[in-house]
């Protein structure tokens, strides 16, 4: 397979079905018409044309597919419907009010301080600690804001045959989170002691094998003889003959001195005794003509 980075610039071959004239632009590997282009609409009813050929009417600037057979073309346009409206937007409901915030409760009494003791070089029994102040109420929590009214729905568009593909509009991104407090790193462990370092004893070298014998030089291959023949087939030829040598074998052939345009078609060679024999499934057509270069090696 072979890659083309730059663009295909196909010129055509004109062509006549009946009494339409019109340019063939491509072919499949059978040589029926896969895409072409006129100045009028195609040609009904004729042999020629692929299954769902493409033809392209650049006078009414319209594009025809072969709905029919390759022996009887029908002609079929292509359409594209229009794109359908798009359906309103219903509005947004307005957001409810925010309650109250409750009230902080009160802080416990302090408890009292223990007595001093008597010496000043003795220290005295620690005083009792105060009873803990009794913990404030929680204030009551305010009432929560009653949600907004839910906005009405907008009515639905009609569908198009195909809609239109409308614009996206991303809204704004809400504001991040607070970042959660990182916990404490746990303390390192000591490292372990490391251990004794091993002694490396390298072992002796081993012997060279000895070098094999050499292999036995293979047979030289076969030569062959080859010859070259030619054909040449011109307006409404579509069989001719060379001569070649007797029990020779066709390996390959290419084109030369193309005239005119001449009509697609195959090429079938036979060697029979010392003639050598190609047929034309189609003639070259008038004022047109093509030769044929053909390969054979030798009994």
């Amino acid at each position: 397979m072979r890659t083309v980075n730059s663009s295909l610039k196909i010129v055509g071959e004109p062509r006549n079905l009946g009494a339409v004239g019109f340019t063939t632009e491509t072919t499949d590997v059978w040589g029926k018409i896969t895409r072409a282009r006129g100045t009028s609409t195609p040609p009904a009813s004729q042999a020629g044309f692929a299954v769902m050929c493409e033809f392209r009417d650049t006078t009414a600037k319209k594009t025809y597919r072969n709905t029919g057979t390759v022996s009887s073309s029908t002609w079929t346009e292509d359409t594209v419907g229009e794109d359908g409206a798009t359906g309103a937007t219903g509005a947004t409901g307005s957001a409810g009010t925010a309650g109250a915030a409750g009230a902080t409760g009160a802080a416990g009494a302090t408890g009292s301080a223990g007595p001093t003791g008597a010496d000043s070089t003795v220290t005295g029994p620690t005083g009792a600690a105060g009873a803990a102040g009794a913990q404030g109420a929680t204030g009551n929590q305010g009432n929560q804001g009653d949600d907004g009214p839910t906005g009405a729905a907008g009515a639905t568009g009609a569908t198009g045959a195909t809609g239109a593909t409308g614009t996206e509009v991303t809204g704004p991104t809400g504001p991040t989170g607070a970042t959660g407090a990182t916990a404490d790193v746990g303390a390192t462990g000591p490292t372990g002691a490391t251990g004794p370092t091993g002694t490396e004893v390298t072992g002796p070298t081993g012997a060279t094998g000895a070098t094999g014998p050499t292999g036995a030089t293979g047979a030289t291959g076969a030569t062959y003889d080859t010859e070259v023949a030619t054909l040449d087939f011109n307006t409404s030829e579509t069989s001719q003959t060379a001569a070649c040598t007797t029990g020779s074998t066709v390996i390959g052939f290419n084109a030369y001195n193309v005239t005119g345009n001449p009509d697609p078609g195959y090429l079938k060679l036979t060697v029979a005794g010392t003639t050598l024999t190609g047929v034309l499934t189609d003639a070259p057509g008038t004022a047109s003509g093509i030769g044929f270069r053909i390969t054979l090696v030798k009994a």
